[in-house]
C-alpha cells in the first residue's frame, strides 16, 4: 500500500513469519479526516514471543477541488443575469463530498445603458482550504426595438390645432420597450397640398427609440378640411330717393369673416321690384342686394340687404 509494509521480517526458529498491524486513528482530528494515524506492528512467533514497532502516518489533503463553469452566454437585457438563468457552476472534490461553488461578478459598461459584460468568477473551497476558480463571461444586450403605437387617422377642421397631445384632436403616440421605461418618442410631418389652401394631408411619422437606439416607426394620417361656410353680415335695409346712389358706397357694405381664410371674398347680386305706385312705378321700386361671402376652399354665406327706392320729392 502506499503507507509501506514490514519486510524482512524473521525469527531463529520460525520462517515465513507475517506482522500484522493496529491503527490508533484518534489523532484524525483536522480537516477532511487529516491528522496521525499511529500505526502498531507486531510480529508473533506463536510461541508467545513478540515484538512490536510503531509507524507514524499523516494523514494531508493538498488537492484542490475541480470546478467546472457554466457555457459563457449572451442575454437580453430583461432577462435576469443571476445564475438560475445563466448557469451554475459544479465542483468535486478527492475528500470534501458536499463542495459549494460562490461566485462574484465584474461588470463592464457597455456603449449604452442596457448593454454590459458581466466577467463571472465562480470559486470553490474545500474545508480545508484548497480551493480553485473558473471565469464565465455573460454578455447582456439589447437589440429589441420597442412597441410603439399610433395615435388613429383623423380628419381635423383647418382651424383646429395640429400639435399632438393627449387632448389635442391628433392624438399622440405611445411606446415601450423590452428595458427602457421611458424611450422617447419624436414624430415628422410630411404635408401634401389639397385642392384648396386650407386643406391638405399629413403623414406624420411618428419614432420611438430606446436608449440603446432600436427604433421603431409608425405613420399617422391627418386629413386637414376646409368644411365651415364663413360668416356674413349684412348691411342694414335702407330707403332712398330715386336720384341717390344705390352701390355699396351709400347703402353699406356687407363684412365677413372666416375660421381659416382672413380675406374671404364679397360679391353681391342685385334684383329690382317694382313698387305698383299708380304712374310713378319707374321711380318707385324694391332692391334685393344678396350678398355673398365665398372663402379661398369654396364654402359661401349668403345674406339679404332690402334697398327701398321711392321718389317723395315735390318738384
Amino acid at each position: 500500500s502506499i503507507t509501506g509494509d514490514v519486510t524482512d521480517e524473521s525469527d531463529d526458529c520460525q520462517d515465513n513469519l507475517e506482522a500484522t498491524y493496529s491503527d490508533d486513528d484518534s489523532g484524525l482530528t483536522g480537516c477532511n479526516g487529516t491528522g496521525t494515524i499511529i500505526r502498531t506492528w507486531t510480529l508473533d512467533d506463536g510461541c508467545g514471543n513478540s515484538t512490536a514497532q510503531t509507524q507514524t502516518i499523516i494523514v494531508i489533503d493538498i488537492t484542490a477541488p475541480v470546478i467546472t463553469c457554466p457555457k459563457d452566454t449572451v442575454i437580453n437585457c430583461e432577462v435576469n443575469p443571476i445564475p438560475a438563468n445563466t448557469g451554475m457552476a459544479t465542483a468535486t472534490d478527492n475528500c470534501d463530498q458536499t463542495v459549494t461553488p460562490t461566485h462574484t461578478d465584474v461588470v463592464l459598461p457597455g456603449n449604452c445603458p442596457d448593454r454590459r459584460t458581466i466577467t463571472r468568477t465562480w470559486t470553490v473551497a474545500d474545508d480545508c482550504g484548497n480551493s480553485t476558480l473558473c471565469v464565465q463571461v455573460i454578455i447582456v444586450q439589447d437589440t429589441t426595438k420597442p412597441v410603439i403605437v399610433c395615435p388613429m387617422d383623423v380628419t381635423v377642421e383647418c382651424d383646429e390645432t395640429l400639435d399632438p397631445g393627449l387632448n389635442n384632436p391628433t392624438g399622440i403616440a405611445t411606446a415601450t420597450d423590452n428595458c427602457d421605461a421611458s424611450p422617447a418618442i419624436s414624430h415628422l410631418d410630411t404635408p401634401i397640398p389639397g385642392t384648396c389652401p386650407q386643406e391638405r394631408v399629413i403623414n406624420r411619422r411618428w419614432v420611438a427609440v430606446d436608449n440603446c437606439l432600436n427604433a421603431r416607426a409608425c405613420i399617422q394620417k391627418i386629413t386637414v378640411v376646409d368644411d365651415t361656410p364663413p360668416v356674413i353680415a349684412c348691411p342694414p335695409g335702407a330707403t332712398v330717393e330715386c336720384d341717390d346712389d344705390t352701390s355699396p358706397a351709400n347703402t353699406g357694405m356687407a363684412t365677413a369673416t372666416d375660421n381659416c381664410d382672413p380675406a374671404p371674398v364679397i360679391s353681391r347680386s342685385d334684383v329690382s321690384t317694382q313698387t305698383n305706385n299708380g304712374s310713378c312705378t319707374d321711380f318707385n321700386y324694391t332692391i334685393t342686394r344678396t350678398w355673398t361671402a365665398t372663402d379661398a376652399c369654396g364654402n359661401s354665406t349668403n345674406c339679404v340687404q332690402i334697398i327701398t327706392v321711392n321718389d317723395t320729392t315735390e318738384p
